[in-house]
């Protein structure tokens, strides 16, 4: 029998370790980029029409923000509070420029002649009646379905719009992100 010789092993060994040196080390240079932009070809139709809008208007950013509430529902006086508070928070933060909720949405109703405009939740509901007045204009129109309210009436959803990025530098929008991240850690919904 021949006895293997161990000269090569440790080689390769010590190839192994350059090539997963030299491969570590670029990782930090790695990019992540989830904009699905990246696979389309730049002049596809849909990048050109998208780069003039974005000429024309400014690139608005927006945030959508689930809350989903563990006692009762997005109905209830309390929860609706809650809700309310939040939506008043974001609204006061710097660099936003549209905080739509379940409590600031309007609500349109047909009249005689034309559509009256009043908040979706103009008071906040003390009993079960006022409640189910929410509820029944909830219902009432299609366009509120799982976007203001789930189907169980336990979540709902914040979307925030935040100023367009052209009139805000990079390090001001990051600013208004941590800004947005402290009024929400000490939230617990329950």
């Amino acid at each position: 029998m021949k006895k293997r010789s161990n000269r090569n092993s440790w080689s390769v060994w010590l190839i192994a370790l350059v090539v997963t040196v030299f491969f570590g080390m670029q990782l930090s240079k790695l990019e992540f980029d989830n904009n699905i932009r990246v696979f389309l070809l730049p002049d596809y139709p849909v990048n050109l029409q998208y780069d003039r809008l974005m000429e024309d208007f400014g690139r608005a950013e927006g945030i959508s923000i689930a809350l989903t509430f563990k006692n009762g529902s997005i109905i209830d006086g309390e929860n609706l509070e809650l809700i309310r508070n939040l939506t008043a928070d974001l609204e006061a933060l710097e660099y936003i420029d549209e905080v739509r909720s379940l409590t600031n949405t309007d609500y349109l109703q047909g009249i005689s002649g034309g559509l009256e405009t009043e908040e979706l939740v103009a008071e906040l509901p003390t009993n079960q009646e006022e409640e189910e007045r929410v509820k029944a204009r909830l219902e009432s129109w299609e366009v509120y379905e799982r976007s203001l309210y789930s189907d169980d009436y336990k979540s709902t959803q914040i979307v925030v719009t935040l100023l367009a990025s052209n009139s805000i530098n990079e390090d001001e929008k990051v600013d208004s992100f941590c800004i947005i991240g402290l009024v929400f850690n000490p939230i617990s919904l329950v």
